[in-house]
């Protein structure tokens, strides 16, 4: 059961740029497609990007292993370790054709945990970081990692293909007509700037698809869908410049959701991070978290707004 418009969106107040950044890297081919992104919102946005990378904590005996020590504290092998990880990512923006990294965080550190503290401590207004794989092999770059970081972070979190060039022009956003859709829409319009894309998705995850002969939807369920919509994009309050369709799909959340972003053409698939109760935290949590396991292209979570 489908249903697909195109909305003309009110001239809308101009998007706000992205302010502040977070880039985390390995200095590894996952990581290309996140700095080429960060690179992307600096050019554009004029934003402030902070690149962080982690390497293997020494070993300590345990009594030492808590103390907090000071940087010229550090065993001859970590800091050769991080000036080695800092030498790796000069290369690896030379290599890309990117600007040297003016704001460069390298900590003896698990990776996910310098990240998230990094990006609370600097406030910043996005994280991005790659989307691999292979988690089994992959330290920081996996679809694991980015599961968790999506899950924990206060901010919304980007997570990027290594092989994606520059930063999205077209979003596949999930919408369920609440608060937590709203944010998610805000965001991936601040994201694909205001000549992109939007493609509007509302997902019926209790209905089952009906066969194609039965597909079109009687005239009034399809007004309370456009209604819906006309009454989200009013709230949104979009620039006139942004192109934006809308889809209503019946299946699984998650699946449908990635198959639209293929069957579109989109490089993002933006979706909200809910805070309802339990069986909406388990429909829509398992959404998300097949988006990020499965989807080919770069994946948006965002938090709640207020």
């Amino acid at each position: 059961m489908s249903m697909s418009s195109e909305q003309s969106p009110p001239t809308g107040r101009p998007l706000a740029p992205f302010h502040s950044a977070l880039v985390a890297t390995d200095a590894t081919r996952a990581a290309d497609g996140a700095l080429r992104v960060a690179a992307g919102l600096a050019a554009r946005d004029g934003t402030v990007i902070t690149t962080v990378s982690t390497v293997e904590p020494a070993p300590y005996p345990q009594p030492v292993a808590d103390l907090a020590l000071a940087p010229t504290l550090l065993p001859p092998a970590e800091e050769e370790g991080q000036a080695a990880r800092r030498h790796s990512i000069l290369v690896q923006h030379e290599q890309l054709g990117l600007p040297a990294p003016s704001d460069l965080v390298v900590v003896s550190s698990v990776p996910l945990s310098a990240i998230l503290f990094q990006a609370a401590h600097r406030k910043v207004d996005l994280v991005i970081m790659g989307l691999g794989r292979h988690a089994a092999v992959d330290r920081l770059f996996g679809s694991e990692t980015a599961l968790r970081a999506v899950r924990e972070a206060e901010r919304p979190v980007l997570a990027v293909p290594g092989t994606m060039e520059g930063l999205p022009r077209h979003a596949v956003v999930g919408m369920d007509f609440d608060e937590s859709g709203l944010s998610a829409a805000r965001m991936a319009a601040r994201l694909v700037g205001p000549n992109g894309r939007l493609t509007l998705v509302h997902v019926d995850p209790l209905a089952e698809p009906l066969p194609a002969m039965l597909a079109n939807l009687p005239p009034h369920a399809l007004d309370r869908l456009n209604d819906a919509f006309a009454r989200q994009l009013a709230q949104l309050d979009l620039p006139e410049t942004l192109q934006v369709d809308t889809l209503s799909i019946a299946g699984v959340v998650g699946k449908e959701l990635v198959l639209c972003a293929e069957g579109v053409g989109a490089d993002v698939v933006v979706v909200g991070r809910h805070e309802r109760g339990l069986f909406e935290r388990l429909v829509l949590g398992s959404a998300t978290t097949r988006v990020v396991r499965t989807a080919t292209c770069a994946v948006m979570v965002v938090p709640r707004e207020g």
